[in-house]
């Protein structure tokens, strides 16, 4: 036969002779294997190639494809036919083997049309076959469905309902099968298994577990799959944003807590206790390039006008009575509205050991190095925008003493703002008078200041008081000195102390009073913010006080404060105002008594000098300040709850989700930067999009 054909510029080729002709195309040429592996025909002698492809057509309505492929070093001559080619035969044997093999089968099929009742008579059962003949019977039957339900679907739905099969189900003898139709979509199926992985994340849901539940649901992502894509999220987000493990020289016995525990579960003490002296640190730059993007998309951030508001904040949790779990975050104020959600804080620094001054400038030196840089030059963000940078810092009080490098608040002088002595703690009208370029050039010569300040590129008007732990605080005395009260009136401590638990019991609320076995004080009791702004509002005084005066004059009080957190709360809360209101409340909190104490016109006074707090100094005089400061975002935006709580989760759940420092010897990784890896996912997932769910399919049963 002849051969005509402009190959390889055209992928045609046409054989003929005087009676027929056949059309070829060439879809790949493929490639010769090695020559200690290479095949060849029997007559003429000619080289098999690998990964050859080509096209024809026999008839008018039949068009095949025939490969070759080398399998275990042997050719396998596959034909490829039907809709799609979803039907196909082979052979190892011959190509002529596997052409024996497609005109059988067509002519079977044929036949079948003639006589089905005697072709299905002889069909095989399924379990006797082979993978390939299983796997050719299933594709054929679902195309023959597909076929059906492309030729119904006009007939039964509007056009516009876009019906599209997707997935078949079948159940045999040996098993079940799922026949999914087109090419499957890998950006939706990276979406579903990151989807997973978030959702595990959340849940803090262990391997093993997982595991256990794709072997019940197999249509969930297999559990390599999820570990795999775990690894590699790592994996880019360690590209953008470094983690730093280091090795802290850390003393090996630290002064013991006197503090209330805030962990006290066994388990975690120990493991942290094992981890003593690592820290792990992020770098602000880092995390700035990542999320400026999200925040300009979002409208949070408009490029040459906006300045980065940065808080820093701080908090060290006791685990038990020997170890703190110390953490450093970060935190825009420009996103206003997202500030009580723990995501939108960032940690920078996180280690286990003191919380002492020592230890945070040991840690701190890359940070701190960093704010300066900011504070000088701004932050020239990756693609070239450049934002002017304005920094601030809050926290509780003896986070805030350390990180000042001043004394405690029972120092004579204890007040970072301003030079009051502990004698003059009740004088209304203190003002900010301190500067932080004067307190880093002359600490030692600060009253109160020992050491230099560790944030000393934050301006100290910008250092500012935290409202909830001046509501806390507060609060705290206020109970303390209403509990006196009761002492003073009724010396039966069982007496009151039912009232009172009878009152709880009221406002549903979980207390209890017990004695220290060491010191035989009595304690009760340590109560979260939600619950003690409940007791301020709500607790009925007149129910456990036999003077119904002193439980009157205690309610007004606690209703003037509780107004005063109101106004400290709402941003448009001017200084005048408050001043006016918190200089009242002190007023009322240090009445004298009136009338003469042997006769019936005397009115116990209210407290004593000695009863004002550090906090109770801030409240009155320096809120007021920091309000006008900081009208554009209001008191409430430095509150530290969401630190508080981003810490105590950290402690709680996500160091009991990791491998605590072990693990295979070759994967093995410290817990810290485990815990520094999952807020980078974190991360990941929020400027990613990954979704939460996916909308699930509708289902019918018909019986």
């Amino acid at each position: 036969m002849k051969e005509e054909s402009n190959y390889p510029k055209s992928p045609f080729i046409k054989l003929f002779d005087e009676k027929k002709s056949f059309n070829y195309k060439i879809i790949k040429e493929g490639t010769y294997p090695p020559a200690e592996q290479l095949c060849y025909t029997q007559n003429p002698k000619h080289p098999i190639p690998h990964g050859y492809i080509v096209e024809t057509q026999h008839t008018k309505k039949h068009i095949v494809e025939c490969s070759i492929e080398y399998v275990e070093v042997k050719p396998l001559f596959r034909i490829r036919f039907g809709t799609n080619f979803s039907r196909e035969v082979y052979s190892l044997e011959t190509s002529t083997d596997a052409a024996c093999k497609y005109y059988q089968l067509l002519s079977i099929e044929k036949e079948r049309k003639i006589r089905p009742l005697e072709i299905n008579s002889r069909i095989r059962p399924f379990n006797e076959l082979n993978y390939f003949t299983k796997r050719r019977k299933m594709l054929s039957l679902s195309q023959h469905i597909l076929d059906i339900v492309e030729a119904e679907k006009e007939n039964k739905f509007h056009p516009t309902d876009q019906i599209e099969l997707n997935q078949i189900k079948f159940k045999t003898c040996n098993g079940l099968y799922e026949i999914n139709f087109g090419q499957l979509d890998k950006m939706k199926e990276r979406k579903k298994i990151e989807a997973v992985v978030k959702s595990l994340d959340k849940g803090h849901i262990s391997r093993e577990a997982y595991r256990s539940l794709a072997r019940i649901e197999p249509n969930i992502p297999r559990e390599g799959a999820v570990s795999d894509a775990r690894q590699r999220i790592n994996s880019e987000m360690k590209k953008v944003i470094s983690l730093t493990l280091v090795n802290l020289s850390q003393p090996t016995v630290f002064d013991p807590i006197t503090e209330e525990p805030d962990i006290t579960n066994n388990i975690i003490i120990t493991n942290m206790l094992e981890s003593i002296g690592k820290e792990g640190q992020r770098r602000v730059t880092d995390i700035l390039n990542y999320i400026v993007p999200s925040y300009i998309k979002q409208g949070i951030l408009i490029p040459e006008v906006s300045t980065l508001h940065i808080q820093i904040s701080g908090d060290g949790r006791n685990v038990g009575r020997k170890v703190k779990h110390v953490m450093i975050v970060m935190t825009l104020l420009n996103n206003l509205s997202g500030l009580q959600k723990l995501e939108n804080y960032y940690t920078l620094v996180l280690y286990l050991g003191a919380e002492t001054y020592e230890s945070l400038k040991n840690v701190l030196v890359p940070l701190i190095s960093d704010l300066c840089n900011l504070k000088k030059n701004g932050f020239n963000q990756i693609g070239g925008n450049h934002w002017p940078v304005e920094l601030y810092f809050s926290s509780d009080w003896k986070f805030l003493a350390i990180c000042l490098g001043i004394k405690a608040a029972n120092a004579q002088y204890f007040c970072p703002w301003c030079d009051c002595r502990k004698d003059e703690i009740n004088i209304k009208s203190k003002t900010i008078n301190k500067s932080m370029d004067n307190i880093k050039k002359n600490y030692n010569q600060t009253n109160g200041h020992v050491k230099e300040p560790l944030f000393h590129m934050i301006p100290l008007k910008n250092w500012v008081c935290d409202e909830l732990h001046v509501f806390l605080r507060i609060t705290d005395r206020l109970w303390e000195l209403m509990l006196s009260d009761l002492q003073r009136e009724t010396r039966d401590e069982e007496i009151w102390k039912i009232k009172i638990l009878s009152e709880m019991q009221r406002l549903k609320i979980s207390f209890y009073f017990w004695r220290e076995k060491t010191n035989n004080n009595l304690s009760y009791t340590s109560l979260m913010g939600p619950d003690k702004l409940k007791i301020l509002k709500e607790f009925d005084l007149s129910a456990v006080f036999q003077s119904k005066t002193r439980a009157e004059q205690i309610r007004a009080l606690w209703n003037q404060f509780y107004k005063l957190y109101l106004l400290m709360q709402n941003k448009t809360t001017t200084k005048k105002i408050f001043c006016h209101e918190s200089q009242a409340w002190l007023d009322a909190f240090l009445a004298p008594s009136t009338g003469h104490p042997n006769k019936n016109n005397f009115v116990r006074g209210m407290y004593r000098t000695q009863d004002v707090t550090p906090y109770i100094h801030v409240l009155v005089n320096h809120v007021g300040e920091f309000l006008e400061i900081h009208q554009e975002f209001g008191l409430a935006a430095f509150s530290c709850s969401a630190v508080e709580k981003k810490n105590h989760m950290q402690v709680c759940l996500y160091f009991q989700n990791t491998l605590k420092d072990g693990g295979h010897e070759n994967s093995q990784k410290s817990a810290i930067l485990e815990m520094l890896e999952h807020e980078n996912q974190q991360l990941y997932f929020a400027l990613n999009e990954t979704p939460n769910f996916f909308e699930a399919p509708k289902k019918f049963r018909l019986e």
